[in-house]
């Protein structure tokens, strides 16, 4: 009742998901992202905020070692509150490991916001490139130290590496095409655990990411 239907928060929304046609105001809740912006330019008081169900975090791992892991609801196409709220609980936990979603979208932007260091993981192949350079962008925009890891390696070319090395990125390993990594990884059984000669390039990994920070 109290919208004057002068569309600023659909201006301000960048997710179209609130829309003003003539003289009606449109709502698209699978859009919205939660932000509060548009709550926030809205002068008439018109727009307030209800909670909303997403998923669920749950907690497991082992003594010394804590693991959070954040379920979207099915249907729920977003899952940046749940990441926000990953993050709150875990912020003062000393070295913190975040397992980023791929690619580039809201969910994976959240993960790396105030991180201390990015690991971008890929592979050697033309798709691989095309989206660590997307990825790059990304982290170079938030001002985040990073380096890449090289996923698979042996299945493409040398493309990835030529990059790394024109855009002065570290290549902080290359772990290889194993046929026995697929297996374990079917079983879930940890790759330092079922195959120990990893343990060293995984410690060095970690090793080169903190020095770095």
């Amino acid at each position: 009742d109290k919208c004057t239907l002068c569309a600023k928060c659909a201006d301000f929304c960048r997710y179209n998901a609130i829309a003003v046609i003539s003289d009606r105001l449109l709502f698209f809740e699978q859009l919205c992202h939660g932000c509060g912006g548009c709550k926030l330019v809205c002068q008439a008081g018109a727009i307030g905020e209800t909670e909303h169900h997403v998923g669920v975090i749950e907690k497991g791992g082992k003594p010394d070692l804590p693991l959070y892991h954040g379920m979207l609801d099915i249907g729920q196409p977003f899952g940046v509150p749940i990441i926000r709220d990953l993050k709150s609980l875990v912020n003062n936990h000393g070295t913190v490991i975040f397992d980023s979603p791929p690619g580039t979208a809201c969910p994976a932007v959240e993960a790396m916001r105030d991180a201390d260091y990015c690991i971008l993981v890929t592979e050697p192949t033309p798709f691989g490139l095309h989206d660590l350079k997307l990825t790059v962008d990304v982290v170079r925009e938030l001002d985040i130290p990073f380096g890449v890891v090289i996923n698979r390696d042996g299945i493409g070319d040398d493309r990835v590496e030529k990059y790394c090395s024109e855009e002065s990125i570290a290549l902080l390993a290359k772990i290889p095409n194993d046929i026995r990594i697929a297996r374990l990884y079917s079983k879930g059984v940890p790759i330092v655990e079922g195959l120990p000669v990893f343990q060293q390039l995984f410690m060095e990994i970690f090793e080169r990411a903190r020095e770095a920070v």
